[in-house]
């Protein structure tokens, strides 16, 4: 059986109070909760890899 408490913990989202009661989430095929890693995978390719050089790197 796989640890949920362990998964659960990789999710922030998941830990989210709101007036002292866990969130509910109603997600739909345009999004859903990722974990942590993901989260932090993809925050650093928008910041750091996600530049349009066009032909300035070509052109070096």
């Amino acid at each position: 059986m796989y640890p949920l408490e362990k998964i659960r913990g990789s999710f922030p989202s998941l830990s989210r109070k709101i007036d002292g009661r866990e969130a509910v989430y109603f997600d739909g095929p345009g999004g859903s909760q990722v974990p942590q890693s993901v989260a932090d995978t993809v925050s650093n390719y928008l910041l750091n890899h996600n530049a349009n050089t066009g032909m300035v790197l070509l052109l070096q």
